[in-house]
């Protein structure tokens, strides 16, 4: 299963896009609707605090507590937090577990 799949497809024919349009020859862009994601708050997760220093990144703190750097957008999810940058230096953040219930909520 993709993960396009299970999202709408829209028909995007707004005036705003009239010139790239006739340009392409087209009438109409189709597009994706927006994904909606499951809050991860609302379920029985334990959560570990970690006080963000200066040299945390997402991706290492990925890698220490799940044994996977790339599993660094799991702690930013939670968070609500996209990136690095926007973490503060002495901020308490929340680390969720077990990985692998956070990854089947996500996944389905």
């Amino acid at each position: 299963m993709g993960r396009y799949s299970t999202r709408r497809k829209l028909n995007n024919d707004s005036t705003l896009y009239f010139d790239i349009l006739k340009n392409r020859g087209l009438q109409n862009i189709i597009q994706y609707d927006t994904a909606k994601f499951n809050s991860l708050k609302k379920l029985n997760l334990s959560v570990q605090r970690h006080v963000w220093q200066r040299s945390d990144r997402l991706a290492k703190l990925g890698d220490f507590y799940y044994g996977d750097p790339k599993m660094w957008w799991v702690i930013a999810f939670y968070n609500q937090r996209p990136t690095d940058s926007h973490f503060v230096v002495g901020e308490t953040i929340f680390i969720p577990s077990p990985l692998e219930e956070v990854l089947r909520v996500v996944y389905g």
